[in-house]
């Protein structure tokens, strides 16, 4: 058992069983221990039935929490969010394996639960809009009634033995509403779209699409003859298939083009088997090493693509064909995602968050790269210390750099260099992994004017694939 800043943490499973053991509580079940656990049933079938996956042991696992005997009663959670890494497996298999030594060594039932946080999906600031309630199907109040029964007194949502009048409230105009939004969303950043105006698709003897399903942002990219025709980037929302369709259709927005014009279109990305239009699917590693040797040229041999859930150090040879990658297998601590909690956090917008990083006289020590969870606390711990903002956020953007240039230094790097994804756009990062490294990337493409976006290097890379597979078709 090891103190991690005044926390104690078990280094060995046998440490972890005989933790959760000595914190067992073996009174009574009460009326309502029981009634929380009918509710906890509830929401776990509703759940995994939704999700197909309700099997008959499963579901007699879910029941025996309705049985008055003590019980182990073991939780996990994963939070920000709903990616399948590898940091999850290993929660849950260390769950099961605590569950099952406890079992084993004690004789008591065990019953173990993971929880899943939702708070990487784009409409957050919805759900944080509308009032909690535990005791209904979907978690929260309606607020579609004149009027809401009487509650218990709750001292964490304020309300007490009277009703609501939810008529009285007035609802916010729109201009409120988007104030409300524009104030609250620092880590919103902006959607946008844009056609090459030199550029005529009905001239053109191949027209191929890529289309790039991120877990936090979808792009669409439009090639004629091998020439970038329009391109749309936009945030993914919590269906892949949705999103897919979403950016391709704004991408073609005005241009006249439809679908059946387009010879052959690639999917790729997390969500990259969910892209109903694809003819294939191409990982997305060996999307942005073709993308990026298309944006910058053939001189390009390491590319560091930092996604919204996950970070890749990819190696490529001149042609833009992967040699070699690596890829992070922890949770969104030094990803996009991770950046966004901190924008929120520290009240920045993620677009100015690279430069304000950088107003700092002194580099601060930086803070835990390997869970934004712990991040995000350590860094309520030094505001409350009064640290400034600036201070706060350089030293979660040095524990990114430091974790992204651990990853080239694993994977090996050379010139030349440069950095796909949303990340890309963010200087505080640049400028710290050129420092440790010692080696400059090459500047981002002026995309606001008429140069290549380094956040669709993705899917500029499968429309290559596209236009690739499709000459091979007609060969074969």
């Amino acid at each position: 058992m090891r103190n991690h800043k005044g926390v104690r943490i078990s280094e060995t499973l046998q440490e972890l069983v005989n933790s959760v053991h000595n914190n067992y509580n073996s009174e009574s079940i009460t009326e309502k221990i029981l009634e929380n656990r009918i509710k906890i049933i509830d929401n776990a079938k509703k759940f995994h039935e939704d999700a197909g996956t309700l099997t008959y042991p499963l579901n007699e696992e879910i029941e025996r929490l309705e049985k008055t005997e003590n019980h182990f009663f073991i939780l996990s959670s994963h939070q920000p969010n709903l990616m399948p890494y590898s940091g999850v497996i290993r929660k849950l298999t260390l769950l099961e394996a605590v569950k099952r030594r406890l079992e084993a060594l004690h004789s008591i039932p065990a019953i173990s639960l993971h929880l899943i946080s939702d708070e990487s999906f784009p409409d957050r600031w919805i759900k944080t809009a509308q009032l909690p309630d535990v005791t209904t199907k979907e978690g929260r109040l309606d607020i579609s009634n004149s009027e809401i029964k009487k509650k218990p007194h709750n001292r964490l949502t304020g309300y007490g033995n009277y009703p609501i009048r939810t008529s009285a409230i007035p609802k916010p105009s729109t201009t409120i509403l988007s104030m409300w939004k524009e104030k609250i969303e620092y880590w919103r950043w902006r959607e946008y779209r844009k056609t090459v105006s030199s550029q005529s698709w009905r001239d053109a003897n191949i027209i191929t699409a890529g289309v790039d399903v991120g877990s936090v942002s979808s792009k669409a990219v439009i090639m004629a003859d091998h020439k970038i025709f329009s391109y749309s980037v936009m945030r993914t929302g919590s269906n892949s298939p949705d999103s897919a369709v979403k950016v391709m259709d704004w991408a073609v927005e005005g241009t006249g083009l439809t679908l059946t014009d387009m010879k052959y279109i690639v999917g790729t990305g997390y969500g990259r088997i969910n892209v109903p239009m694809a003819n294939k699917a191409v990982t997305e590693i060996a999307c942005h090493a073709k993308g990026a040797n298309y944006i910058w040229g053939s001189t390009v041999r390491t590319i560091l693509d930092v996604g919204g859930q996950d970070i890749k150090a990819i190696r490529c040879d001149e042609k833009g064909r992967v040699t070699s990658f690596l890829m992070n297998d922890k949770c969104a601590a030094g990803t996009g995602r991770g950046m966004e909690v901190f924008a929120d956090l520290l009240k920045i917008p993620i677009e100015e968050i690279g430069e304000v990083s950088l107003k700092v006289d002194v580099e601060p020590d930086p803070v835990s790269c390997t869970c934004v969870v712990f991040a995000k606390t350590e860094a309520i711990g030094l505001l409350r210390k009064g640290w400034p903002r600036e201070k706060v956020l350089a030293a979660y953007t040095r524990a990114m750099a430091v974790r992204m240039s651990k990853l080239l230094e694993k994977v090996g790097y050379e010139k030349d260099f440069v950095i796909t994804g949303g990340q890309s756009k963010n200087i505080g990062i640049m400028t710290r992994i050129e420092n440790i490294i010692g080696l400059k990337c090459l500047p981002i493409p002026t995309y606001k004017e008429n140069g290549l976006d380094p956040m669709i290097a993705g899917a500029i890379g499968a429309a290559l694939y596209a236009k690739a597979l499709y000459e091979k078709s007609q060969t074969a």
